[in-house]
């Protein structure tokens, strides 16, 4: 590997990440490099849910392709359990009580200094791939973006090709197949792994044989009701569980769709690809919560260049 790829890859560590710094860069300086950058960030994936830490479960197939061709870092945290502020840490490296966003439906203030703003200013193009509301345009997340688009619905898939349309993936392929600029910072945020827990049916039963139950709850507000209601017990959890690490198996791959895309297009091997999340996922009854509790939870983070 090269000094300057070397030397761009922690400079990219250091924004995505860092948390502490602020950054203000003049536009007058050069590039580190000239290599460009996709972003992934799926929603309330848990680093103990993927077959590449070490789970039980085979869920990440794809996913540990790449792991184990990259950087596999083991402790990673959130800076919180919502969305929206851990989105904008990642995006700013700043802390909540900085940028502001303290909780999700808070707009990230334009006076705060952006990754896709830092790469603009040095010649990328920048685009973002959105399925998540939160994270759109009534709460200023394109700031810093050429494109930002916002797919709705889930993925349908064409059982002739097998191939899943109206997917963030397909969406941000699609994209990459008219990229012109040989440097572009692209953001994808996929929803597919969050709650309600409901994967397409094809995965349903692909870990539910694990677990001895009546599939009672299958909605996540329904699961919510019931543990409030005190009617919740443990092999109910452990259903939605499984249902969750279907939904995991889904999502990686249409992950796994996009990679084979990066590698017809000739760009895996020629960007920095960082797959991590926004946070995890609990399945715990700590103060009376199904969901997300601790504030602190292991999220993935995998550096493939």
């Amino acid at each position: 590997m090269s000094f300057l790829k070397t030397c761009f890859c922690r400079f990219i560590f250091i924004i995505l990440f860092s948390g502490i710094t602020y950054f203000n860069i003049s536009c007058s300086q050069k590039p580190y490099h000239t290599t460009s950058v996709i972003l992934i960030t799926f929603d309330s994936l848990r680093a103990d849910s993927l077959s590449c830490y070490g789970y039980k479960r085979r869920t990440s197939y794809h996913i540990d392709q790449i792991a184990s061709e990259s950087f596999l870092f083991q402790n990673t945290f959130s800076q919180t359990y919502f969305s929206g502020p851990s989105i904008s840490s990642i995006l700013t490296s700043l802390y909540p009580i900085s940028h502001g966003v303290i909780r999700n439906s808070i707009s990230l203030d334009d006076k705060h200094v952006t990754l896709q703003e830092i790469l603009k200013s040095y010649g990328y193009d920048t685009a973002a791939i959105v399925n998540v509301s939160l994270l759109g345009h009534d709460f200023n997340y394109q700031q810093g973006f050429k494109i930002f688009n916002y797919v709705k619905g889930y993925p349908v898939k064409d059982e002739d090709s097998g191939e899943w349309y109206n997917s963030v993936f397909k969406n941000a392929a699609q994209l990459l197949k008219l990229q012109e600029n040989n440097k572009f910072f692209l953001w994808i945020h996929c929803n597919y792994t969050h709650a309600s827990y409901k994967p397409p049916e094809k995965y349903r039963d692909l870990f539910a044989k694990d677990v001895n139950i009546d599939k009672k709850y299958l909605h996540y507000r329904e699961l919510i009701e019931a543990w409030n209601a005190e009617m919740l017990n443990k092999e109910d959890v452990d259903y939605a569980r499984s249902q969750y690490d279907a939904e995991i198996v889904h999502a990686d791959e249409l992950f796994g769709q996009f990679i084979e895309e990066l590698k017809e297009y000739d760009l895996l091997e020629n960007i920095i690809l960082v797959v991590t999340a926004d946070h995890g996922e609990a399945f715990n009854f700590l103060k009376g919560r199904f969901g997300m509790v601790n504030t602190f939870m292991m999220r993935s983070f995998v550096c493939h260049y």
